[in-house]
């Protein structure tokens, strides 16, 4: 029988990593991010700052010199790190969110969220809060101690806190000029 593509076993693309594609366990979070620029980095050298596919934006800003009003995204210049002047992003915590058929469940999503969005909140300190809408359920994880998310913790302050961070980080999609429709290209 043929594997689907998105088989956790197809190259065991998560390496041990709870969840995978399409989830926001590690497995489906934390993924590879290989660059190579001559003379700029360093052959071999290893980055574990928090990095989004949004800090391409910044970043290819910043290799163009094109001027960005900083104040209005949420992206930070991987250049620095490239190069060898930082060795982490200046970066509290990185923000997720996920939901089933966006574009086709839009009313049911604007009406309730939490049914199906899951969105998760990674902070520099190591400390991770999932909330997962499939089972209604809300994780907390250390990943320093706990990489592979096997235990929950039990921490109501840092989950309240978490929580607040997430409210605070997160706006309707609406704002941005998504209203539920779906991109033809």
């Amino acid at each position: 029988q043929r594997r689907k593509v998105h088989d956790l076993r197809t190259f065991n693309s998560t390496s041990g990593q709870r969840g995978g594609k399409r989830t926001l366990f590690e497995g489906g979070l934390r993924t590879p991010f290989i660059v190579q620029w001559k003379g700029h980095i360093k052959p071999g050298s290893v980055s574990e700052s928090l990095v989004s596919l949004v800090d391409l934006f910044a970043t290819f800003a910043d290799l163009a010199q094109a001027d960005i009003d900083r104040s209005k995204v949420d992206s930070l210049s991987l250049v620095p790190v490239f190069k060898g002047l930082e060795t982490e992003l200046e970066r509290e915590y990185l923000h997720f969110e996920y939901c089933d058929q966006q574009s086709l469940r839009w009313n049911d999503i604007k009406k309730n969220p939490s049914s199906l969005c899951s969105w998760a909140i990674v902070k520099k300190d190591g400390y991770k809060l999932q909330y997962n809408h499939k089972e209604k359920r809300t994780y907390l994880f250390n990943l320093r101690t706990d990489p592979s998310e096997k235990n929950s913790l039990h921490r109501p302050q840092r989950i309240v806190n978490m929580r607040a961070l997430y409210q605070s980080s997160h706006f309707p999609l609406e704002e941005v000029g998504y209203h539920g429709q779906t991109v033809k290209g």
